[in-house]
């Protein structure tokens, strides 16, 4: 009777690392597959398989992405007013600009407040530069489950940085407290 002892397993494992080249390790492959009596044929083609797909080009691992402006079709924002907004106005017209994209009763919801933030005192000057000042404005809060790949925090962002962050005068952020889903 063919006993394969934990020792014979471990002498075959061992003869398959440190064998090189694919038919080295085929023919340990194939010793271990006898000595367990199970055919090893199909493991070593999907051997082969693998170290085919690993000499081959790099895998896309995601696709690029481009933000888009969601707010681009907010006609209040474009409006100009006779006094400057108070942050209480401001926060109310960001929200009613939000709901004309973000459905309130979806997965998420993405709700404008005022805030108090830090705000670097040079975003453009050196990594040297660690002033921070604290300003009073609008914090976007997105909350719920954002499913993966949504690319609402993305868009919110691109929308916020093509405004050089401000929205109705005040400094605005893009806060994250949501949780990812499948």
């Amino acid at each position: 009777m063919n006993k394969n002892t934990p020792a014979k397993i471990l002498t075959g494992i061992l003869l398959a690392l440190a064998s090189s080249g694919a038919m080295a390790q085929q023919t340990a492959l194939q010793q271990l597959g006898a000595e367990a009596g199970v055919d090893a044929a199909s493991m070593t083609q999907q051997f082969k398989n693998v170290r085919a797909m690993d000499a081959g080009e790099e895998p896309v691992v995601g696709i690029p992405r481009n933000g888009q402006d969601v707010l681009a079709g907010c006609s209040a924002l474009a409006a100009k007013a006779i006094m400057p907004w108070n942050i209480s106005q401001a926060v109310i017209m960001t929200q009613t600009c939000l709901n004309h994209v973000y459905a309130s009763d979806g997965d998420f919801q993405v709700v404008a407040q005022a805030a108090r933030f830090g705000k670097r005192a040079c975003p453009e000057g050196p990594a040297t530069c660690k002033a921070v000042m604290e300003v009073v404005g609008i914090k976007i809060v997105v909350t719920g489950q954002v499913m993966l790949g949504n690319s609402v925090l993305l868009d919110l962002d691109t929308t916020l940085s093509l405004r050089d962050g401000k929205l109705f005068g005040y400094d605005a952020i893009v806060e994250n407290q949501a949780q990812i889903g499948r």
